[in-house]
């Protein structure tokens, strides 16, 4: 990572992603075709698999996909259909043992879905690897168990053989729904075996009326029930024929006779058909029924038939499937799409009179640390709960969306003045005062609110989003865990970031970057001993810019990865270079954006790097920030553990500015630390910074930590230094940042001579 030197601590924020809600909306799509499949709602069950398992796959591009079928008296499972895309050969028939893998079965059993990111290692499925896995070359698995009136019943299984994956939330919901789908196809098979059953005995029924399976009635206009079969009785919660017909009243035909427009339209047409009525059982519990009723004119009052069949569980599968179309699976709040449309007929009510609306946008604050540290099964129960304190913040009529990742929206529908929405505002930061109790563990979380408001910052959906996102940043940037409002001052340094954004993405595909190398001077021998790497963005109209004005912008919209991997890369090929014939010895420093150290492959990438450029590890030293080690403990000293045993040295940069405890600075091996210039600027001339640079440098002994001081620009600076125990520094007294050319210059002339 390039260098930085920045006061604020900010948190780098993901920004709205088109992609994502093109996928969610891709997913939806796709289930509801799948729902209102034939195949899938009747239950024809090889086409049924088929027909999921195929469109499983290309939603979600993945290689392998199939059904296993689970037999609970052999405790096994046997694939069913497979389909694959990577050319690999599709064995269906395949049949798994789950005698030896209790804790697969425990997961399978009990839990929505079963992500297996690193399925060769994670506990639940690792004990499949020799059998399954690794001969067909599956590296992560995603299950999701298929369920036949409450038990297990069979899995979708979608399988990635290309490489290491890590299943989003949402596609786990996708596949989720997608086994949803499946277990109401058996259950829709079942259904039929049943209806089977119950005609084998009923061979004692020899009229068509009581054969029927279909609900069949006449009833008079009025609402006299003149007859029914069994088949009706049944379906409206009646033991027996007999015991509907002595009621003298039929809550179908209640239900119809409500529907003035409706009975109007029958006593015209005289038949109607393909009726879908909401009516109730004897119970009082709601039934659809789809049916066709005929009048025929008597010489008295005219007579209604009519055959009806229970249609409950297919609406319920279409009302899902549309609850799933509009809702975030895991809050069960409204989604964008939802919350758009809401927030567009507020826009419009407000046009015609009626009152206008707010928009507060919310991110939680350093939500990455606790995914990466307790896990993401942890982390959607964050998002959960944080829906639901959110819920005892605003009025009834107000609509509370999850937008996607950990970002929130918030419609205000009636908001008079700016202080109301400020006040709902603290009164959700308020609710984030207490910890959230994550099936044990207390964590706290925060979060940054940003405020907008029609007319004045938007008329339309898309601007006031865009405004209320824009504040929000600026929440962020002032440290996070408040509100902002607002202001046009906003939308301008908005624009300017997302110019620079664009500017980076086109930097990296052209390649328009190049590294700068500050001298790192022994302050006894006032020899070079290290150089340390410093990019600059070679822009076609400013010229060359410093990491000041980008870096930042490069962490808030996930450029710093590309990036980072460049300048690590080229940094050590040239770190090569410099340590030609005659210049042995001579050590690299390369920053670490926080995203980059957190990176669970920094140690596979730093491997390579040097691998590749020849450079020794002994002569690479990665710089990383206070608050970058504080970030996490357990990933910083494991990270740190493994690069130290490699060889690559690790320095503590800006020491001194952020907020460590020296009690956990002892246990993590760091090989240097980087005394932040700021401390130094007045030194010798100001006691107390002398002091301060006298005490981290005596602690930097005692715990046996090279030191380098920052900002060394007088000869009397490198006096106090060299008096104090510092070995190591560099600034513009030895030289400022140089190219490769002035490197390779300054290297060989600094050989021969003195240097201050």
């Amino acid at each position: 990572m390039a260098s930085r030197k920045r006061e604020s601590a900010e948190s780098p924020v993901v920004p709205r992603e088109e992609a994502a809600e093109l996928r969610l909306r891709k997913q939806n799509r796709v289930l509801v075709d799948l729902a209102r499949n034939p195949a899938v709602h009747d239950g024809h069950l090889p086409e049924a698999f088929r027909e999921v398992v195929r469109a499983v796959a290309r939603t979600l591009g993945i290689p392998r996909t199939g059904i296993w079928l689970y037999e609970k008296h052999g405790n096994c499972i046997k694939n069913v259909c497979l389909v694959t895309t990577d050319g690999s050969d599709p064995r269906e028939g395949t049949v798994l043992s789950l005698d030896d893998h209790p804790e697969y079965l425990a997961a399978i059993r009990g839990e929505r879905t079963v992500p297996a990111d690193n399925a060769r290692s994670d506990s639940r499925t690792k004990r499949f690897s020799d059998e399954y896995l690794i001969p067909n070359g599956i590296h992560s698995m995603l299950d999701a168990p298929i369920r036949l009136q409450g038990e297990l019943a069979g899995i979708i299984c979608a399988e990635e053989t290309r490489q290491i994956r890590r299943f989003s939330a949402d596609e786990q919901a996708f596949v989720a729904a997608a086994a949803d789908l499946l277990s109401l196809s058996l259950e829709a098979v079942e259904a039929r075996a049943a209806e089977r059953a119950r005609r084998a005995a009923e061979t004692n029924y020899r009229l068509l009326f009581e054969r029927n399976l279909a609900a069949v009635f006449r009833v008079r206009l009025g609402g006299h029930l003149l007859d029914a079969n069994e088949a009706c009785a049944r379906m409206f919660g009646f033991n027996s024929r007999s015991e509907l017909l002595e009621t003298r009243r039929f809550s179908f035909f209640d239900s119809l006779r409500r529907d003035s427009k409706l009975l109007a339209e029958l006593r015209a047409k005289k038949s109607l058909s393909n009726l879908e009525i909401l009516t109730t059982q004897r119970s009082g519990s709601p039934i659809w029924v789809l049916g066709s009723v005929t009048v025929i004119e008597g010489e008295s009052e005219p007579v209604v038939e009519g055959t009806l069949i229970d249609v409950t569980a297919r609406k319920a599968a279409e009302q899902k499937i549309e609850f799933l179309a509009f809702h975030d699976p895991l809050t069960v709040l409204p989604n964008r799409k939802l919350f758009e449309d809401r927030l567009q007929m507020a826009i419009a009510h407000a046009r015609c009179g009626g009152p206008p609306p707010a928009l507060l946008f919310l991110d939680l604050d350093r939500f990455k640390a606790v995914n990466d540290s307790l896990g993401h099964a942890l982390g959607d129960l964050l998002l959960s709960e944080t829906g639901r304190r959110l819920k005892r913040c605003v009025r009834g009529d107000d609509t509370i969306s999850r937008i996607g990742g950990d970002e929130f929206m918030v419609l205000l529908q009636e908001v008079r003045h700016a202080e109301d929405a400020a006040r709902i505002a603290q009164k959700i930061l308020n609710q984030f005062q207490e910890p959230f109790n994550l099936n044990g563990h207390h964590v706290y979380s925060t979060a940054s609110i940003g405020a907008s408001f029609f007319p004045a910052d938007g008329d339309s959906p898309e601007d006031l989003i865009r405004s209320a996102d824009t504040a929000m940043y600026r929440a962020k940037e002032l440290g996070g865990n408040s509100y902002q409002l607002f202001s046009p001052s906003l939308t301008e340094k908005a624009l300017q970031r997302l110019e620079t954004e664009n500017g980076l993405r086109r930097a990296l595909e052209r390649h328009s970057f190049v590294l700068h190398f500050q001298p790192q001077i022994d302050l006894n021998t006032l020899e070079v001993a290290g150089l340390e790497a410093l990019v600059r963005w070679k822009h076609p109209v400013r010229g060359l810019v410093m990491p000041g004005e980008f870096i930042p912008v490069a962490e808030e919209s996930r450029l710093i990865g590309p990036l980072g991997l460049w300048i690590l890369r080229h940094a050590c090929l040239l770190g090569k270079e410099f340590n030609s014939p005659g210049r042995r010895g001579l050590r690299i420093g390369v920053n670490l954006s926080s995203r980059q150290f957190l990176d669970r492959s920094l140690v596979r990438v730093v491997e390579d790097a040097l691998a590749s450029a020849g450079l020794e590890p002994e002569l690479l030293e990665l710089e990383i920030t206070e608050s970058t080690a504080m970030e996490d403990l357990g990933v910083t000293a494991r990270t740190l553990q493994d690069l130290r045993a490699m060889g690559v040295g690790v320095a503590m940069d800006d020491f001194g500015t952020g907020h460590s405890s020296l009690s956990y600075l002892k246990k993590l091996p760091i090989t240097a630390l980087k005394i932040d210039r700021s401390f130094l600027a007045d030194v010798p001339e100001n006691p107390a910074d002398n002091s301060i640079v006298s005490s981290v440098l005596r602690l930097a002994q005692g715990l046996g930590l090279r030191t380098i001081a920052e900002g060394v620009e007088r000869p009397e600076q490198v006096e106090f230094l060299r008096r104090s125990g510092c070995q190591e520094g560099q600034g513009f007294l030895f030289a400022r940042p140089l190219d490769v050319a002035g490197t390779n210059r300054y290297l060989t002339e600094a050989s021969g001579e003195t240097l201050v």
